[in-house]
């Protein structure tokens, strides 16, 4: 049970947490914005607790939780560009790319073995619009401000563990909960006064991660469609509750308002899942 800990909780935390205070503190270099250091701080810590629960990736990638150790540095590469660019137009390209060439990635073992053309690229076009819907919501509350992305953020995956659990994925409702852990060390960072705007760094991470946790769910294991459905939305659904509520950032009532409307999609989802699951050795009986 320590070793679970240390490795879903607390040492993902410790990483973020030292990451981000030094990276932060490094504002004397020009060409470095201490903003940046969310999305560095976050894909270190993500990946320190993957390695710490699953061991080293294999290479060349050839599952999933290989393929975190490549997407996951990739997407941050995408986030730094934007934060970079800084344009609205170069954002939205670089999302269209970068989601069209994730899905050939991670799912090429079912694309080669298991499904026909069409279902192949029905199953990729889904991929790469679940990571450019969650790309566009976590944009549209990062603007609304940080601690309402992060909130929404730690929200998704702390629920996504169960859901994943329930969807006969419990290693990767491990690497939720690792997630959930990273992200909460910023929700408390925001909250204490941190010097960041939750950037593009950590949109295009966030989306790129989430939308690989709940795929791997639906097309490696067991979760339900329309649980991984309303798993993706819920991001999208806070979006447009906060953009509706036209509150100041950071205001208590945006924020709750922000976690409500994304807590509500996944519970469902979890009792969806749970609905569906059947224990091992049931045998449907």
């Amino acid at each position: 049970m320590a070793g679970v800990l240390w490795s879903t909780a607390l040492l993902p935390a410790l990483v973020v947490l030292v990451l981000a205070l030094v990276a932060s503190a490094v504002g004397r270099f020009s060409w470095w914005r201490p903003a940046l250091a969310g999305g560095v701080a976050l894909v270190a810590g993500f990946l320190a607790g993957v390695l710490a629960v699953v061991g080293g990736p294999a290479w060349p990638p050839v599952d999933a939780r290989s393929w975190l150790f490549v997407l996951g540095p990739g997407a941050l590469i995408v986030g730094l560009a934007c934060e970079y660019v800084g344009r609205p137009s170069f954002d939205r390209v670089a999302t269209i790319c970068w989601a069209a060439l994730v899905p050939p990635l991670l799912l090429a073992p079912l694309a080669r073995h298991a499904w026909g053309p069409w279902q192949t690229a029905a199953m990729f076009l889904a991929t790469a619009a679940a990571i450019v819907l969650l790309a566009e919501s976590l944009a549209r509350l990062e603007r609304r401000g940080p601690l309402e992305m992060l909130a929404c953020a730690f929200v998704f995956a702390l629920l996504g563990a169960p859901l994943l659990v329930l969807g006969a994925s419990a290693l990767f409702g491990q690497l939720s909960g690792v997630l959930a852990a990273s992200l909460a060390t910023l929700v408390l960072l925001t909250i204490t006064g941190w010097p960041t705007r939750a950037p593009r760094a950590l949109v295009h991470p966030l989306a790129t991660l989430g939308a690989i946790l709940v795929g791997t769910g639906m097309f490696y294991a067991e979760l339900p469609a329309a649980a991984a459905a309303l798993a993706i939305v819920a991001p999208a659904a806070a979006a447009a509750g906060v953009g509706i509520a036209g509150r100041r950032p950071g205001r208590v009532r945006t924020l709750a308002t922000a976690v409500l409307l994304t807590a509500v999609p996944l519970l469902i989802a979890v009792v969806l899942a749970y609905r569906a699951y059947e224990p091992p050795g049931s045998y449907g009986y």
